[in-house]
């Protein structure tokens, strides 16, 4: 599609080459794809975003470059349905979730049981306290001071 209307069909002869210019706004065209599917499904309560606060708007996702943060209600409906949204995105797209790359985080609201099954279900990975994500902790407990005093350390170093 071109503005809106059907267009001709062009085949790729030498695919796209990592480093290119190309890439980086093909992703982010396809994230804006992605934005409006959660955002649609948000809309027409198939998922439930969270909020962190009653003052708080509702949180469904991040795009940050070439990652996606999800935060949704933990359910097995929540999980089904980002599944079938997810499945609905990479036929539209061509881009394939990795899973393997994939983890997610569950509050202690869930059982282990229900963490493990809807984990399953996900076929992601789970977050440990101890990950870290561009060498920043996945997981910030009460003590900021405590969980970043590794910054500071590495800071006073130079």
């Amino acid at each position: 599609m071109v503005n809106g209307q059907p267009s001709w069909y062009f085949a790729s002869s030498r695919g796209l080459q990592q480093g290119g210019h190309l890439p980086p706004h093909l992703f982010a065209l396809c994230s804006e794809g992605f934005t409006a599917l959660i955002r649609k499904a948000i809309l027409s309560r198939e998922l439930h975003g969270v909020c962190l606060n009653h003052r708080c708007p509702l949180v469904s996702h991040l795009i940050f470059v070439y990652d996606s943060y999800l935060f949704l209600r933990a359910s097995v409906r929540n999980g089904n349905n980002l599944l079938r949204l997810l499945h609905d995105y990479e036929s539209m797209s061509g881009q394939k979730v990795n899973l393997q790359k994939s983890t997610a985080y569950f509050s202690s609201n869930l059982t282990q049981v229900e963490q493990e099954d809807l984990g399953t279900r996900l076929g992601a990975g789970s977050i440990g306290l101890q990950d870290r994500y561009f060498g920043l902790p996945s997981w910030i407990g009460h003590s900021k001071t405590g969980t970043f005093r590794f910054v500071e350390e590495k800071l006073l170093m130079v």
